[in-house]
């Protein structure tokens, strides 16, 4: 299945962009997207019981993505955070080299 985002994000998928900084990848990837995009939206829980933030939250077509940007690989915190709130897909992107994991 190739969703909205797999196609907005076309362009930078398997490229390296580890000498990025979290808020330039994450500002690279907002870019890319045509739809509705919330950064930093709050969730109740980040693994620990406390409440957290997961970096993008990108609705287009009706459908919301919960998506956390990672450096090598998806983090426990980052699927912990994802899975607090209803989303129709939940994402982790890696920028070294770019991935992008549904989770």
């Amino acid at each position: 299945m190739i969703t909205t985002l797999d196609k907005e994000l076309e362009n930078i998928r398997d490229k390296e962009y580890g000498g990025f900084s979290s808020r330039e990848f994450s500002n690279l990837i907002k870019s890319s997207l045509q739809g509705k995009v919330t950064s930093e939206f709050k969730v109740p829980e980040r693994g620990d019981g406390r409440t957290g933030r997961i970096d993008i939250l990108y609705e287009v077509d009706g459908r919301r993505y919960g998506i956390e940007i990672d450096r090598i690989s998806a983090r426990r915190k980052s699927i912990v955070k994802l899975y607090s709130i209803d989303l129709d897909y939940r994402v982790v992107i890696t920028r070294s080299p770019v991935k992008i994991i549904y989770i």
